[in-house]
């Protein structure tokens, strides 16, 4: 439930800074949902302890719509994310909720208003894409960058609230030569020590995520930006890296997951929250 409140009132990310460059052609080749990347093996749906969570809609082989639900049965969705495409190329990402949400009772409006708009730009560079966004529940505007290596990987995020790119807070990212992030950092222009510090572990199992380029939330997150699955993220606490969560898959025969226990650890080492995640395929 906690997942689901942070889903209503929170957008993280975002940083730049360059590395090396990608030749014009690459600019189609970056991962999803930037590039040309068409989904194979298409997830349909993801159950959160048995209760369905999130659905994924496809068109033409794009990811075309997001959908989120509470964690119970028969209810409508609460979220609904759909992504627009010109000539193939991605052009926005609207951000849907519904008009009247009340957890205790489980009740969910079916009419819905506009909770944000991703106007994706033209790209600035061969290395950059602009994101402009609008946020109506709370209104506000925000400027995204993403920075891409030479293989079309992103390495950077860039977040400024307002017009004025000056004052951007950045996430940075390294990837191993599988091209999954090992780690990142954040740092802001009032606060320049490397801070959020995270490291990651993963398998070599083709994370579903990937090509469709958003997590199980509908949003941009470390979760979707690496070809493999994340087994183990270790956090900075008291200058020290920590397990924070483990993931325990189990694997499908063409080697996509079809189930994972995710725990999560406290600054002690102890467990304090346990689920089950089930990934369905269309």
């Amino acid at each position: 439930m906690k997942y689901i409140y942070c889903l209503l009132f929170l957008v993280s990310f975002i940083s730049c800074k360059k590395e090396d460059e990608p030749a014009p052609s690459n600019i189609s080749k970056r991962q999803a949902p930037f590039g040309d990347n068409i989904v194979d093996t298409q997830l349909s749906k993801v159950l959160y302890n048995g209760n369905m969570t999130s659905e994924f809609l496809y068109e033409n082989g794009y990811l075309s719509e997001y959908r989120a639900y509470i964690v119970t049965k028969d209810t409508p969705p609460y979220l609904k994310g759909t992504f627009k495409r010109i000539s193939g190329k991605l052009d926005s990402y609207e951000i849907l909720k519904a008009n009247r949400i009340v957890f205790e009772s489980h009740y969910i409006s079916k009419d819905m208003i506009k909770l944000y708009t991703m106007q994706f730009n033209t790209p600035e560079t061969d290395t950059v894409q602009k994101i402009s966004e609008t946020w109506f529940y709370q209104p506000k505007v925000a400027v995204k960058k993403f920075v891409y290596n030479k293989s079309g990987f992103i390495i950077q995020e860039r977040y400024t609230e307002g017009l004025n790119e000056q004052y951007p807070t950045v996430i940075n990212y390294t990837r191993n030569a599988q091209n999954n992030i090992e780690s990142s950092w954040q740092t802001s222009a009032l606060e320049t020590e490397k801070n959020s510090q995270s490291q990651f572990k993963y398998d070599t199992h083709p994370n579903p995520f990937f090509k469709i380029g958003v997590d199980r939330g509908g949003m941009f997150s470390v979760q979707s930006y690496s070809p493999n699955n994340i087994i183990e993220e270790r956090w900075i606490v008291n200058n020290t890296y920590k397990v924070f969560k483990t993931y325990d898959y189990t694997y499908l025969q063409n080697g996509y997951p079809e189930k994972v226990t995710v725990k999560s650890y406290d600054a002690s080492g102890s467990v304090y929250e346990t689920y089950a995640l089930d990934f369905i395929y269309n």
